[in-house]
């Protein structure tokens, strides 16, 4: 091991200022620090391949070298890759502005030297995710890992989309951050179970509190105090932060976001579309997670508005409980179609009575009928006759799942909507919380909600709604993020209107 490769070693762990617009060398403080406070120590092992009188400690000092090695060449060349394309996008950026590129005498471009990079290497840590280059950076701790399935980053990173990779992903609250099409629909990127973990992990904790300096450093400056990257990093801090079932209330956020693009003379002064999106959708979130009507006006759609039926869409909208004419004769599923349907229909009818007594004269054109009591909770885990439960766990425990989703949620909403009425974060609903949570945890990769994104939305909304306090809340404040930017272009009147009638439900369950 030379003095080079040990320098380099982890590269890659933190996203720090991945390109250098300014020309000038950065260095790792991290590094720089650990050179002056500790000398570096060479281990030499002798390892012979095939021999048996190898010790334990040489093996695992043997393979964590390698390991180090192939994780310092592939976060190198995913942290060059990125840089690249930043430095790609600037130069278009100022190429519209009408900067010219630098040319030769013999009119051929000027070769540009490849970007900088300064990444500290922090041991035993994996980085997952960042919202800024130069901004802090949540890492993992694998060794920590507490579940039986293999610890994997697969699907992370916004710069290799297939294989295992290393470098961290954007949050979505950036400007210009991408969410990829149709894996919105299939939740967040981890499990419920690992967000959970993950926000009550120290690494976590340091990313917060890096965050909000972070954030209190952009204020200082009148020019990045109303910046939309200020604004994203404040989005992202709040999703953190409630995710581990912590009594912090996000509108105290809302608050200082509502002060920004005050300051920034209104909302119509993002010029980035996209950003308006979410910043409309995080508010939506804030304002059903807390009980409270959002802080901004509708909007129109993004681009041209066009019939959700079109033939080259990957799913229909179609209708949902808070959306729509309540007619769900056409659905498909798998599992239980008739019980769905009806589950469907009878919340749809509640909904529509719901919004004719807080709107006096304004109701829905669609079907009607007389609601009926749901089946108990006993008749959804029943098993068809002639299969045994073990032949249940195998072969129909995948399809069931969105049914058993559809009816915890169905659960929590008939008791909010009908009289007396319950507020959806009443403990009365943690129970079906749970078992809603666990099943839409499992079922999350089902093509179910792939097709009709609108039933899904509405599920989400519950969650959202039930879970305030609860560690299941950042589960669902992710994932209806998601979904909802997802259907930005797609579905912009429907979702808007879906999430509006859900926030007049609300608003009336708990006696507003």
């Amino acid at each position: 091991m030379d003095a080079s490769s040990t320098r380099h070693a982890g590269i890659g762990d933190q996203l720090h200022n991945v390109h250098d617009a300014a020309g000038k060398e950065m260095t790792p403080k991290q590094n720089a620090k650990r050179s002056n406070s500790q000398p570096m120590v060479l281990s030499f092992v002798n390892y012979q391949s095939g021999e048996n009188t190898q010790n334990a400690e040489s093996r695992r000092a043997v393979k964590s070298h390698v390991t180090k090695a192939w994780h310092r060449q592939k976060r190198l060349a995913e942290t060059t890759k990125y840089a690249r394309n930043q430095q790609r996008l600037a130069s278009a950026s100022s190429m519209t502005e009408g900067v010219q590129t630098r040319e030769s005498q013999h009119g051929r471009e000027v070769a540009q030297p490849p970007p900088r990079v300064a990444l500290s290497y922090l041991e035993g840590l994996i980085p997952y995710s960042y919202f800024a280059g130069g901004g802090p950076v949540l890492y993992l701790k694998p060794s920590k890992w507490p579940f039986s399935r293999p610890f994997s980053m697969a699907g992370a990173s916004p710069v290799e989309t297939f294989g295992k990779s290393v470098f961290p992903r954007q949050s979505i609250w950036m400007p210009n951050a991408d969410i990829p099409d149709k894996v919105a629909m299939k939740g967040p990127l981890l499990g419920g179970d690992v967000l959970s973990w993950i926000s009550h992990t120290p690494e976590c904790f340091k990313y917060r509190v890096d965050t909000i300096a972070w954030i209190q450093e952009q204020l200082k400056s009148p020019t990045t105090s109303t910046s939309d990257a200020t604004i994203g990093a404040i989005m992202t801090l709040t999703m953190w932060e409630n995710g581990d079932g912590s009594s912090l209330d996000p509108s105290n956020h809302m608050d200082g976001l509502e002060n920004i693009v005050r300051l920034k003379g209104g909302v119509s002064t993002l010029q980035q579309q996209r950003m308006l999106t979410k910043l409309v959708m995080f508010d939506y979130i804030i304002a059903i997670s807390c009980a409270r009507p959002p802080r901004f006006p509708h909007f129109n759609p993004p681009q041209p508005h066009s019939p959700a039926s079109e033939s080259n869409r990957d799913g229909v909208f179609a209708g949902s409980p808070v959306y729509g004419n309540g007619d769900f004769c056409d659905l498909e599923c798998n599992w239980r179609r008739e019980d769905t349907i009806y589950i469907l229909r009878a919340m749809w009818e509640l909904t529509d009575q719901a919004i004719q007594r807080i709107r006096p004269g304004n109701r829905y054109h669609g079907l009607q009928g007389r609601h009926k009591t749901l089946c108990p909770k006993s008749e959804v885990i029943s098993y068809p006759g002639g299969i045994s439960s073990g032949q249940y766990s195998t072969r129909i425990r995948e399809k069931m799942h969105v049914f058993e989703t559809l009816h915890h949620t169905a659960l929590i909403y008939e008791r909010a909507v009908t009289s007396p009425h319950l507020p959806f974060n009443s403990p009365s609903n943690y129970s079906d919380l749970s078992s809603l949570y666990e099943s839409l945890n499992i079922s999350v990769s089902d093509p179910f909600w792939l097709r009709y994104p609108g039933i899904l939305l509405w599920v989400l909304l519950v969650g959202c709604a039930v879970s305030v306090k609860r560690g299941e809340r950042s589960y669902f404040m992710m994932f209806i993020a998601k979904v909802g930017i997802f259907t930005e272009h797609r579905w912009w009147f429907e979702s808007q209107g879906a999430i509006s009638r859900f926030i007049e439900v609300q608003g009336m369950a708990r006696g507003r």
